[in-house]
């Protein structure tokens, strides 16, 4: 079903915030590069 492992994901994020900050930064420029 649709949400399934959705805690998982947010427990892996929390205890890999590098992986958090790679994905927060690649969503950031695709946003960047969409504005122009």
């Amino acid at each position: 079903t649709i949400g399934q492992g959705r805690d998982k994901t947010k427990t892996y994020l929390k205890e890999n915030p590098e992986v958090l900050a790679e994905i927060d930064q690649k969503v950031r420029d695709k946003v960047k590069e969409e504005e122009k």
